[in-house]
């Protein structure tokens, strides 16, 4: 039997959401834990306000709604009905906030997309799906009420580290928590204090390549040695009590060297790793010259070329 006009919208929708990193479910296997984004098909709402297409998980709260179409629907007008499906999330799901905040409408060849943080939101046609690493940074910065214009997607990450630097930064020694960790050195002024950990990620970031013919490949960890040799404000050598990771980059607790300089490190997430891997690159383009990027990568080193 031919498929549906409808079934080639959604899979090619699905195909595009897995692309973007979104892990998609059915109803029968949810698991909103599975990855930081995970879109669910067919989604009961509240009464009155039918299933949703897809809803949208960001670290297991709902943040959005796709409205399907098959191909050739003029995707204008559609946002209400998307609105409408925003505004019927169950009271007992958790939630980034209510009305859920970003809605898109999708044919699976053309997509729509609203940010319902905006002063004014309104549907704005868009490439591709957002990752789910864009729209957390969204509500993160949104959650943070910062008063600033419309942010790109490498504002609102440079955004989002300098406030976890500057947050962790005034967090003590051996503190316990969630707090998180800068390197702190006694005697160092807080901006040293930042700009070092600044320069610690992108040397990790940049310590994290390898090559394979004419491609450049991201490692999931380097040792501390690794990075520190790459990195411009550091030597190589380390006070096990002098240097304390912040929650951006964190020691590998699977493997415990006797050495402290060995000791593995790994970024908290992928996207933290593309992003420093961008602005070293930057600084040390020598190092890449002939070497093709991947893609997540060369979207951060774009942005950042244009500021």
């Amino acid at each position: 039997m031919a498929e549906k006009p409808e079934e080639r919208a959604r899979a090619e929708i699905d195909r595009l959401l897995a692309a973007a990193g979104w892990s998609v479910q059915s109803m029968s296997e949810t698991n909103i834990h599975a990855a930081r984004g995970v879109a669910i098909r067919e989604f009961p709402l509240k009464t009155g306000h039918g299933f949703a297409d897809y809803l949208l998980y960001i670290d297991a709260k709902a943040a959005g709604v796709i409205e399907a179409k098959k191909e050739g629907v003029t995707l204008t007008g559609v946002e209400t009905q998307s609105a409408r499906y925003a505004q019927g999330l169950p009271d007992e799901l958790p939630a980034w906030n209510r009305p859920l905040p970003f809605s898109y409408q999708s044919t699976g060849v053309e997509t729509h997309f609203t940010n319902g943080l905006n002063p004014e939101p309104r549907s704005r046609p868009t490439f591709a799906f957002h990752r789910p690493d864009s729209l957390r940074l969204t509500a993160y910065v949104a959650e943070e009420d910062i008063p600033d214009e419309p942010l790109s997607r490498n504002k609102l990450m440079r955004t989002f580290v300098e406030m976890k630097l500057h947050r962790d930064s005034e967090a003590p020694l051996n503190s316990g928590g969630n707090t998180g960790r800068s390197p702190i050195v006694e005697g160092w002024s807080f901006e040293k204090r930042i700009a070092t950990s600044l320069s610690l990620m992108c040397g990790a970031a940049g310590a994290m390549t390898s090559q394979h013919g004419q491609f450049a490949g991201l490692a999931e960890s380097c040792t501390l040695a690794q990075a520190a040799s790459k990195a411009n404000l550091l030597q190589v050598e380390f006070d096990e009590l002098a240097v304390v990771l912040n929650s951006l980059l964190e020691f590998d607790r699977s493997q415990q060297p006797s050495s402290f300089d060995r000791r593995r490190l790994v970024f908290s997430h992928r996207a933290f790793q593309e992003f420093f891997l961008a602005r070293y690159i930057l600084d040390h383009e020598e190092e890449f010259a002939g070497l093709k990027l991947p893609m997540e990568v060369t979207s951060w080193l774009d942005g950042e070329k244009v500021k």
